[in-house]
This record gives C-alpha cells, structure tokens and sequence, in this order.
C-alpha cells in the first residue's frame, strides 16, 4: 500500500485496475475493486495496512469493466458496503446490457466469466450523474468522461487539485502517459481524446491513474507530454527504423 496524500492510499494488483483507499477515520472508501481473481489478496492488503474491511463504507467505480468492478461483489457479500456509479453505466454493471462498439464481444466474454464465478453485482446504491460530489477525501466531484465507457467518471479534489483519471490516461512504465487505450477497448476513441484535454484544464498538483503510478511532482508539465496509443506506436516504429539505418551505417 502507497501513500500518494494524506488519507488517500494505492493498492496496487498484479491483475487488473488500481485501486484507491480513501481513509475517513472510522471507516474508508474503495475507489475501484480490481480483477475478481484477486479479491483474498486485496483484502489482504487493505488489512495488513492497518484498516479492517468490515469498515468498509462505499465503493466507487470508474466505469463498467471487469477489472475495475470484478472484486465489488464479493467486497459487498462481506462488509454490505454500497455501490457508486455513474447512470450509464449501471446497466453495464448489473450485466442488463452488453455496450456497443468494438469492445462488446470482449464485454460478452468478461460478462460469461463474471457470471461464472458468481461475481456480479446485484445493485448499485447510489446513482451519479456529472458534477455530483461524493462525500469522500473533503469532497470528490464527478466528471463525466463518455469516451472510454458511456459512463466513466474523473473524479476531483478541488482543494488539494488532485486528479483521479480513471483509464482516460494511464501511466505505462515503458510507454510514458498514454491517453486511453488502444481502440478495441474504447466505447469512443476521439471522445476519450477530448476528455483527456477537458481534464487537463483543471490545476492538478496530484494525479493518479487507473493503471501505472500516481504523479505528486513536476505534474502539469508531465501531462502534457501524454500522447495516443498511436502516436506510441508510431514514435516506436520511427525510432526502430533510425536504430536500423544506424546499424546499416
């Protein structure tokens, strides 16, 4: 478990998504719940970190993928927590529906292994809609950001400007910051693009992803630099064709 700021915890995971404890005192708050392989070890964690997980309060999700909802059932079973999620989402979630787009066979595949292993939701608790504010860390407010899911959600802490970018850019070791991901996984590329840029308007002095590292310095300069996964792929393509020619030479 890593600190990023005062009551705001990483727990990182060998599969899936982070996740986000967010310590209130008496009780805390999960943002996102990673792979439902993984659920023993994120108890695990959270416990050996000195937080008891009947203490668990709420459970907020960035959006509707397995893995970042696979270990919220289970967490629910244990500790009756609530559920947060956005509106157009939700049918996502409780598997009433299978989103459009390139990543719907994919969502047909995680669905059938949700089920599978008894994982899925059966409610979710409270309903979220852009610019709610959650009454989590001195108040997180909702940023709808349509483009990765009909209803991710950014979430922000105005008085420390701390971001919490969901997958709308995450922080690969080898790539740098990568805004979204490559497009079979995305409801809608260039949405995801434009919510990237709407996200970088805000002042942000922390930010943290849902994949990769939290950034706590040098933040605003650092972002800027994110680039597509095509613009990735295409600068490692150019810089293999230069090592080449060199190599010729």
């Amino acid at each position: 478990m890593f600190k990023v700021f005062e009551n705001l915890y990483l727990i990182e995971n060998e599969m899936g998504a982070n996740v986000y404890l967010i310590n209130n005192g008496k009780s805390f708050d999960l943002i996102d719940t990673a792979m439902f392989m993984e659920t023993d070890k994120l108890i695990a964690k959270i416990e050996d970190g000195g937080f008891h997980i009947e203490n668990l309060n709420k459970i907020i999700l960035t959006h509707c993928h397995c893995d970042h909802i696979g270990g919220a059932a289970e967490l629910v079973k244990r500790t009756g927590a609530k559920v947060a999620a956005h509106t157009k989402d939700i049918p996502y979630i409780l598997h009433e529906k299978v989103i459009d787009g390139s990543y719907h066979y994919m969502m047909i595949q995680e669905q059938a292994y949700m089920k599978q292993y008894n994982c899925v939701l059966e409610k979710v608790d409270i309903v979220l809609s852009d610019k709610n504010i959650i009454d989590t860390l001195g108040g997180l407010e909702v940023i709808h950001v349509p483009g990765h899911t009909p209803g991710s959600i950014a979430l922000y802490q105005s008085e420390n400007q701390i971001m919490f970018f969901g997958d709308v850019i995450r922080n690969k070791h080898n790539k740098g910051l990568v805004i979204g991901v490559p497009d079979k996984f995305n409801y809608d590329t260039n949405q995801t693009i434009q919510d990237a840029q709407h996200l970088m308007e805000y002042p942000i002095k922390y930010a943290v992803f849902g994949h990769g590292l939290p950034l706590t310095e040098n933040v605003e300069r650092l972002l800027i630099t994110a680039r597509t996964p095509e613009e990735v792929k295409a600068s490692r393509k150019k810089s293999k064709a230069h090592r080449k020619l060199a190599k010729a030479e």
